[in-house]
């Protein structure tokens, strides 16, 4: 636990550090989010390591802006999607039992989070989407803060925005469909192999006699 600590005040807790992911700007936001996922797979796995204390830390620095480095509204305008990922993990620690969070605090987290679907559409996240108990444990702590219209966007983003998300755009797969000059391609290089086949089969028919 001391060594995870120490990690997480040499950086993650760390106003330079952040700092200079700021000067980054998008993929800046990427690192950080992921730092925070990071830490939540040690929560997962090594669950006497992470304590409450640590994601109450995460929250305040990041949510609650205690280092003064205006964060969330940096990360609104650089890559609200990474801040959604970030406050998906402490929602879902908190979920989890793992951060004791209070109930403000988380209140008014998962308002936050609801504000930012509103605003950009949901990042597409696998933690979040067609996660119904954590869309159920989201929608009970809006329900109870004053803007329990939110919860319609909650419902509508974290079902139907499945697509994830770069730079505020869907990546949306779609099947390759041949053409019809792939099928073209693909008959001339049929014929040309078949032609090869009967050329190497008189060549070895001359042999033979």
């Amino acid at each position: 636990r001391e060594s995870l600590v120490r990690g997480l005040r040499g950086k993650f807790w760390n106003p330079k550090w952040i700092q200079a992911l700021q000067s980054e700007g998008f993929s800046g936001a990427v690192e950080m989010a992921q730092t925070s996922t990071n830490l939540f797979g040690w929560q997962v796995t090594k669950p006497e390591v992470v304590g409450s204390d640590t994601w109450q830390r995460v929250h305040d620095i990041y949510v609650g802006d205690s280092l003064g480095l205006d964060l969330p509204q940096w990360f609104d305008a650089n890559n609200p999607f990474a801040f959604q990922e970030m406050m998906a993990v402490m929602l879902e620690a908190a979920r989890k039992g793992f951060w004791d969070a209070q109930a403000d605090a988380l209140n008014s987290l998962a308002v936050d989070y609801a504000r930012s679907l509103a605003r950009h559409g949901a990042s597409g996240s696998t933690r979040t989407t067609e996660n119904r108990p954590f869309e159920d444990f989201v929608e009970v702590l809006v329900a109870a803060s004053t803007e329990p219209g939110l919860i319609s966007t909650l419902r509508d983003e974290l079902r139907d925005g499945s697509s994830p998300r770069v730079e505020g755009r869907r990546l949306v797969e779609q099947a390759e469909h041949p053409t019809a000059d792939s099928l073209n391609i693909s008959s001339q290089a049929a014929v040309a192999a078949l032609f090869l086949l009967l050329g190497v089969f008189a060549l070895g028919w001359r042999r033979l006699r």
